[in-house]
């Protein structure tokens, strides 16, 4: 079975999977209607004329607004505009100040998502490889390749999406097309360890239980969505223009298309654990039980935690299994980078 990419993003149609549990659905339309409602207000002007482009990231990005889902929202300014600088402040805030009667959460003062960026650092061939790059630049440039959609300037959003994977192709991927995508693959493996080893030494037992929930699932399911696409195309020799056709997929999408093609039914089982863990996130009072560290000094002891790593658990089984029966279909390379 072959899933066609689609045309359009997530907030403009439908999801592209069928048998889709429920509460997947229910998230899908709520954040239709947030995205409409901030691309409105983004669109009726106030915006410094600065801004290029805002794009979601996040539970927005990946249609799955919870009750308590915040807003990821990444500005991207002119190239002649310093991010930190007051220019660059104004700008951000302009963008803030047009979603205020939305009543969206701002971000933390020192994340990924507290200040803006512009395509020039984004996409900047020079920090390649440098291991000390900024971080903020690291998050936002995987954001938009793992989980985003734009509500403001889609064509400029587009573009410099583009231009980030051929950041990772230029100078190896497109002089050869029998070679694999070695420099994203590489980086895509960075930043979902990074997170790993950012989760596993948290001290605060409430905030430990609630990001390695989330590192559980929807950051498996966002690594997983990239990590099937450039496995996938491992064998094609039009892989840059094949993988671009397909970033409008959200990051279950993409499991559940690359499943598919391989008429793997394990996608259902992915799909349904995953709903689960959407459905007790959507809960306030299951929430704030997983955060609740008044009791419990052992980061573990929680019937909460219980219950979601069993969800986890299945995910990952389900993912394993069917990469790991890839190793006649995708190329011997491609599981080389990935292991070695």
């Amino acid at each position: 079975m072959v899933i066609l990419p689609p045309v359009t993003y997530p907030a403009a149609r439908r999801i592209q999977f069928e048998d889709v549990p429920p509460v997947v659905i229910d998230a899908w339309n709520r954040t239709r209607i947030t995205l409409s409602e901030i691309a409105e207000r983004l669109d009726s002007g106030g915006l410094s004329a600065t801004v290029k482009s805002v794009f979601l990231a996040g539970s927005l990005g990946r249609m799955e607004q919870l009750s308590q889902s915040d807003a990821d929202v990444i500005v991207i300014v002119e190239d002649d505009v310093d991010p930190e600088s007051r220019f660059g402040r104004d700008a951000f805030d302009s963008v803030w100040d047009a979603l205020e009667e939305l009543g969206l959460a701002r971000p933390k003062s020192d994340g990924v998502f507290a200040m803006a960026d512009k395509s020039a650092r984004l996409c900047d061939p020079t920090t390649r490889g440098l291991i000390n790059e900024d971080m903020g630049v690291f998050g936002r440039r995987f954001q938009m390749l793992l989980d985003s959609q734009p509500v403001y300037g889609v064509e400029e959003f587009e573009r410099l999406q583009g231009a980030v994977l051929d950041r990772y192709a230029s100078d190896f991927l497109d002089r050869d097309a029998n070679k694999q995508w070695t420099y994203l693959l590489n980086d895509l493996i960075r930043y979902f360890r990074s997170l790993c080893v950012r989760t596993q030494w948290i001290s605060e037992v409430g905030p430990w239980r609630l990001i390695n929930t989330k590192l559980r699932h929807s950051r498996v399911l966002n690594y997983a969505g990239l990590l099937l696409l450039l496995g996938e195309c491992s064998t094609r020799h039009d892989k840059v223009d094949w993988l671009k056709s397909r970033m409008k997929w959200t990051p279950l999408e993409r499991v559940a298309a690359v499943f598919a093609t391989h008429h793997d039914e394990r996608r259902f089982a992915v799909a349904d654990a995953y709903g689960r863990f959407l459905e007790s996130m959507h809960d306030a009072e299951f929430v704030t039980g997983l955060c609740d560290d008044a009791v419990a000094t052992d980061r573990w002891d929680s019937p909460q935690l219980e219950h979601l790593k069993s969800t986890s658990d299945e995910i990952l089984r389900n993912l394993l299994g069917f990469v790991l029966d890839r190793r006649d279909d995708w190329h011997p390379r491609f599981f080389e980078y990935l292991l070695f």
